[in-house]
């Protein structure tokens, strides 16, 4: 349940700790944030579950309306969306790929506060405020010093067929997430 009163959009809760990851990183590896959606209504639950065995995967970051959950450090490889696990930086927003961009809309909460964590680690990993596309992605992807970039587990998991995930979903106002992150940065 979230809280009643929403946390600073700086603040993150640290008490669920996500039982799957590669181990430690550079910040230079970090060229990517990579958005997901829990599948779930809460970030608190998609945290929770992060903590099973079950749960086959992970992330940075689990946000909601009211709350974040920060399940592994910044510099922890999470176990999001191969091949940019060790490259990116995983946000996950409480909320289904199903939905449609309305439906994600009526949760602005959720979008602006995961665009304040993903504005702050773009400054943090110098990752520009760009979305891309499969197309870009693979092109950048495949560089020996890639520039980076904002995409979706759905977008990775086109680019590269590495997984069979298609959050948080085609109906994701991407446009209106990296306006945020940029009305942040500024």
């Amino acid at each position: 349940m979230p809280t009643a009163d929403p946390q600073p959009h700086d603040a993150c809760l640290t008490n669920y700790r996500a039982v799957h990851n590669s181990g430690p990183r550079l910040a230079s590896q970090v060229r990517y944030i990579v958005l997901h959606d829990t599948e779930s209504a809460t970030a608190r639950s998609a945290a929770a579950y992060f903590t099973t065995q079950a749960s086959g995967g992970s992330s940075n970051l689990v946000v909601d309306d009211t709350e974040c959950y920060r399940v592994l450090d910044d510099l922890i490889i999470p176990w999001g969306a191969p091949p940019l696990n060790t490259a990116g930086f995983h946000i996950e927003q409480a909320g289904y790929a199903s939905w449609t961009r309305a439906e994600w809309l009526a949760h602005r909460a959720t979008l602006e506060r995961a665009a304040y964590k993903a504005a702050l680690r773009c400054e943090r990993f110098k990752i520009p405020v760009r979305t891309l596309n499969v197309l870009q992605l693979r092109q950048d992807f495949g560089r020996h010093d890639p520039l980076g970039g904002i995409v979706t587990h759905r977008t990775v998991s086109a680019a590269f067929g590495q997984s069979d995930h298609h959050d948080p979903g085609a109906a994701y106002p991407l446009d209106v997430f990296r306006a945020s992150v940029q009305s942040y940065m500024t």
